[in-house]
């Protein structure tokens, strides 16, 4: 009976950060600020901003360990993270905004934020 219990607590903690980081993108989206594509990256209790036209490497501090993640050539990308499954890595390279890519065994999300035209899109 506790082994079933602490499952449903962890897929309930799972379920609540799926859809805290999806509002949290659809309200972004509907902000967007003009100016340039800036790469935002949020881990736990940091807010991390970026332009995506500096060529740079970073190592952000998350929940298990560092992941870094690399802006080069107008595309950021995680480079390594210290999950298991490296899903955040296999995301590849996102270089329009509304795109993203999330580590979340490390709690740390990666996303470019930038103006309608820049990125092809015609609507929000």
């Amino acid at each position: 009976m506790k082994r079933h219990l602490s499952f449903d607590i962890i897929i309930a903690v799972l379920f609540s950060a799926v859809l805290a980081f999806s509002l949290w993108n659809l309200m972004s989206l509907r902000s967007q600020k003009k100016g340039k594509s800036m790469v935002i990256i949020e881990a736990p209790g940091e807010k991390y901003i970026y332009p995506l036209d500096k060529n740079r490497e970073i190592s952000i501090p998350g929940a298990l360990g560092d992941t870094i993640v690399k802006i080069e050539k107008g595309q950021v990308w995680v480079i390594d993270s210290p999950c298991a499954n490296k899903i955040c890595v296999q995301a590849g390279k996102l270089s329009r905004g509304g795109q993203w890519a999330s580590c979340l065994p490390n709690a740390v999300f990666v996303k470019i934020e930038g103006r309608a035209e820049e990125n092809g899109y015609d609507a929000y």
